[in-house]
């Protein structure tokens, strides 16, 4: 598990230059307010975001475990773990999330969610830029 670990982890880029590693900091301990792009590694492959986006108000970065059933002649066998790196940015409304899997180092999924749904995984150091939905006024 430490050899497979090494080989995926996240980079995360700050403003000052300075590169951390999920390897060396827990991600809570990291500047969110200060992060530009995020660099997710894994054996093989690199994918990344930056906050090129005019819209971009803070990212997103989070593990997602789930347990599919896998049947055979309509008889549950047990259950397959899938387990994803989620990275994504915010608007402070809705996330935009792309998620890869730890087994195969492919990207599984990428999604749209509201906010409202992920604010465990916002770091209060970016919480603040969490926007209020505009309420549509019908009235005139």
């Amino acid at each position: 598990m430490i050899d497979e670990a090494r080989h995926k982890y996240i980079e995360y880029h700050m403003e000052d230059g300075v590169i951390r590693s999920s390897k060396e900091v827990y991600w809570k301990d990291i500047g969110w307010d200060k992060v530009v792009k995020i660099v997710i590694k894994l054996k093989n492959n690199c994918y990344e975001i930056n906050n090129s986006n005019p819209c971009f108000k803070f990212f997103l970065n989070f593990r997602m475990a789930n347990y599919i059933p896998i049947c055979i002649n309509g008889k549950l066998m047990g259950h397959e773990i899938i387990e994803d790196w989620v990275i994504g940015w915010s608007d402070g409304v809705f996330a935009y999330l792309k998620s890869y899997n730890f087994k195969t180092c492919l990207k599984t999924k990428e999604w749209v969610q509201p906010i409202s749904e992920l604010l465990p995984h916002v770091h209060e150091l970016v919480s603040h830029k969490i926007l209020q939905p505009k309420l549509i006024n019908n009235n005139g």
